[in-house]
């Protein structure tokens, strides 16, 4: 997966999202960032790609 993320990112993605349902996780990668891992509490947000998109990780892992 890190190949992956790592191709990806030099494509051009500019903010890529990896949930992780089985650890209840997201891991927010950005260009020329380090990756930040969110636990449930954590909130995300869609920034310059996605205007005005954000939620709590919980949210996102809600399989209800």
């Amino acid at each position: 997966m890190d190949e992956k993320i790592a191709d990806w990112l030099s494509a051009g993605v500019k903010l890529l999202w990896l949930v992780d349902p089985r650890r209840k996780s997201v891991t927010v990668y950005k260009l020329e960032s380090e990756p930040v891992t969110l636990n449930e509490s954590g909130a995300i947000a869609g920034e310059d790609v996605l205007p005005g998109k954000s939620m709590i990780v919980a949210e996102l892992l809600d399989t209800d």
